[in-house]
Formats: C-alpha cells, structure tokens, sequence
C-alpha cells in the first residue's frame, strides 16, 4: 500500500505541476494591441511566440510526466497477485 502512496503523491505533484501553468495560460489569453510601429510589433510577435513556446514545452513535459507516473502506477497494481485468486487457491 506504500507503493501506491508514492505513486499517489507523483500523480498529485504532477498535476501540481501542470496546474503550475495556469497563470501563463491566462496571460497568453488575454486581449492584446498589437503596436503600431513595424520594428515593435515585430518584437512583440517574437516575445509573445517565445512565450507560448515556452508554455507547450512546459506542459508537454509536465502531462509526459504525469502520463510516466500513471503508467507505472498501473504497471504496479496489474503486477500486484489478486488477493481473492489467492484466497480461493
């Protein structure tokens, strides 16, 4: 039963993790002017595509994480002998 509260608490901070990425999301949603001089909004475009890049590599890795823990998670209880086929043996 150890064993599925280290998995347990992998699954919480993982998602911890992805909720993490909230706020960014939120930022990344808002409305936005786009400035008027070509140089500035040339700039804006790079830092808001920066930003975005940065907030799908963040959660990409963190939902892989999430997905590693479950699947190891699963993995350990389908490994796990069935207590009632051992009652009945």
């Amino acid at each position: 039963m150890a064993e599925i509260q280290v998995y347990k608490t992998k699954m919480k901070n993982a998602c911890g993790l992805i909720k993490k990425s909230k706020p960014e999301v939120n930022r990344l949603d808002q409305a936005f002017a786009f400035p008027q001089e070509r140089k500035e909004c040339e700039a804006y475009i790079r830092e808001k595509t920066a930003q975005l890049n940065h907030l799908m590599r963040a959660v990409m890795s963190n939902k892989q994480y999430h997905d590693n823990c479950l699947k190891e998670a699963i993995e350990i209880i389908n490994s796990r002998p069935d207590k009632k086929k051992m009652k009945s043996s």
